[in-house]
């Protein structure tokens, strides 16, 4: 079993490579295209919300903190905002202590960095973003895996909403 998550972990690395060099030539996305992300994001990111709050040290509290502060002082300032956002995130997977949701996060999130221009992006919608991430964090903090879950579905579904 050890060799086949190293076979696919390096898989996965290649993968995401790859993409990497794509991705700045990824200019524009289609409805279809975005509704695509949102979809794989709503699969994903809540079960890495569950893992997080299982397995999250307090060194990634701590960041994960970090990131939702600067979310929270950033909320004028769409650009930044996106980066602590994606940040979020990015501590979560890595949070998840598994490494190939960890690689496919990281792909997904340059894609939603990406695909950000496209999402109607008020300054009242990054408040609410930040909410929704304040009770990700506080269910994470709390080790309730079933509540960051549940809480990470709902955000992503608020997004995904704005997208349509």
């Amino acid at each position: 079993l050890s060799a086949i998550l190293t076979d696919l972990s390096r898989a996965a690395q290649q993968a995401y490579r790859n993409f990497r060099k794509l991705s700045p030539i990824l200019k524009s996305f289609t409805d279809s295209d975005l509704s695509e992300i949102m979809m794989v994001r709503l699969i994903l990111e809540p079960s890495i919300a569950r893992l997080a709050a299982n397995n999250i040290s307090s060194k990634g509290l701590d960041k994960l903190k970090d990131d939702l502060n600067c979310m929270e002082s950033s909320v004028s300032e769409r650009e930044k905002f996106i980066e602590c956002d994606m940040d979020f995130h990015s501590t979560l997977a890595e949070q998840s202590k598994n490494k190939i949701l960890a690689v496919l996060s990281a792909i997904l999130t340059d894609l939603s960095r990406a695909a950000q221009q496209a999402y109607r992006n008020s300054e009242e919608d990054r408040q609410l973003s930040v909410k929704f991430h304040r009770e990700i964090f506080e269910a994470i903090k709390a080790g309730d895996a079933e509540d960051a879950e549940e809480l990470m579905a709902e955000h992503i579904d608020n997004v995904w909403g704005r997208v349509e």
